[in-house]
């Protein structure tokens, strides 16, 4: 069955694109990149499309889904393009976000800071304090994921490299996963080529989905990944992560590995 979710994840994936992609360009969902070209928003769309197109396969298949993750996979999603579709990209960060708000602004960070720990509650019962602490982090986490998506490709390199160091300690490997994973893969290729970006809505996608997969964690494991997730929000909010990424020789060799140089 993994195979399965696997290859599917990547046929669904470049099947749709080409179109997902134009429809974005149509409808004007078109930011400047780094290098001045104007690239379409799109990659977050092929990979909840892809998401969902793998669990009706394996719905179709009778294979057990966790609908309610899905839901809260949606919510984030919905979360994210509702930011870029009207974010305006300014007061950054959750002390920006929050600034503004208390001032009498509302700014679509905000709405993604209140709205995402709102959604995990459907995933989280309060049998103990615990479950409040995985909220709080697992919400820094997907907000982590937008720090790095400011280069083509670099947002879905961590994840995937993130995923795969836990493959070993994680508890839960799912087709659902591991279609995602390609589907990934796919979209790395698409975003290293400049095809597409993922936004927020995609890095949201790929910050909840590696949440979910740390809950998986056998506890001890959890807190040394929750401690990370701490230190790394706060290096995001007070420096640059690309800045940090070009004065480290291995991790700017990561980083544009596959990129259009220029």
């Amino acid at each position: 069955m993994f195979y399965l979710t696997a290859f599917f994840g990547l046929f669904i994936s470049f099947i749709i694109s080409k179109w997902i992609l134009n429809l974005a360009k149509d409808g004007g969902l078109v930011v400047t990149n780094y290098r001045g070209e104007k690239v379409p928003v799109a990659l977050g769309i092929i990979i909840i499309c892809g998401i969902m197109g793998i669990s009706l396969i394996l719905h179709l298949l009778n294979t057990p889904l966790d609908y309610k993750l899905l839901f809260v996979y949606l919510g984030v999603f919905t979360i994210g393009f509702f930011d870029d579709v009207l974010g305006k990209g300014d007061s950054k960060g959750f002390k920006g976000h929050f600034k503004a708000f208390f001032k009498g602004q509302l700014t679509t960070g905000f709405i993604k800071a209140v709205g995402v720990p709102i959604l995990l509650l459907l995933y989280f019962t309060f049998d103990d304090y615990i479950k409040l602490i995985d909220l709080i982090f697992i919400s820094l986490l997907v907000n982590l994921f937008n720090f790095f998506d400011l280069r083509p490709g670099r947002c879905q390199k961590v994840f995937l490299i993130t995923n795969l160091l836990l493959l070993p300690f994680s508890k839960t490997i799912t087709p659902l996963y591991v279609g995602i994973l390609a589907i990934t893969i796919a979209t790395l290729i698409m975003d290293l080529r400049e095809k597409g970006m993922l936004g927020d809505a995609g890095a949201n996608l790929l910050g909840i989905i590696t949440g979910i997969q740390v809950l998986a964690l056998q506890f001890p494991y959890r807190v040394i990944v929750y401690l990370m997730v701490f230190i790394l929000t706060f290096i995001g909010e007070k420096y640059s992560f690309t800045k940090i990424i070009e004065k480290n020789r291995f991790l700017n060799y990561i980083d544009k590995l596959g990129r259009i140089k220029g």
